[in-house]
């Protein structure tokens, strides 16, 4: 039981890291969109 709830921890960690980095590389990526717009 414990060794299992460590498991779906750590499994909640990743998720949410890739989530995070996912976002950052969205906004990033529109930013630049917009700016490439804004500037043609």
């Amino acid at each position: 039981m414990y060794l299992n709830s460590i498991k779906d921890e750590n499994l909640y960690m990743a998720f949410g890291f890739i989530a995070l980095i996912l976002t950052s590389v969205l906004s990033l990526s529109s930013s630049a969109f917009f700016l490439y717009i804004f500037n043609s």
